[in-house]
């Protein structure tokens, strides 16, 4: 059941990955605005992903 939901978080975070920078931030002239969206959205799944393998050992 947990493997479905980051299957659900992976493809969300792609969709979000493409379409906040070619949707919304289109009218945004500098790179800037892109750089801080994809660099934020970095470091969130970085921390999800320590967080999900620091629970590793406790499952099964």
């Amino acid at each position: 059941m947990k493997e479905k939901y980051i299957g659900v978080l992976a493809v969300v975070l792609a969709v979000i990955n493409f379409g906040v920078p070619y949707l919304v931030l289109q009218d945004v002239q500098r790179f800037t605005g892109n750089y801080l969206f994809w660099t934020s959205l970095a470091m969130i799944v970085i921390l999800f992903g320590i967080w999900n393998v620091k629970k590793w050992g406790d499952e099964g």
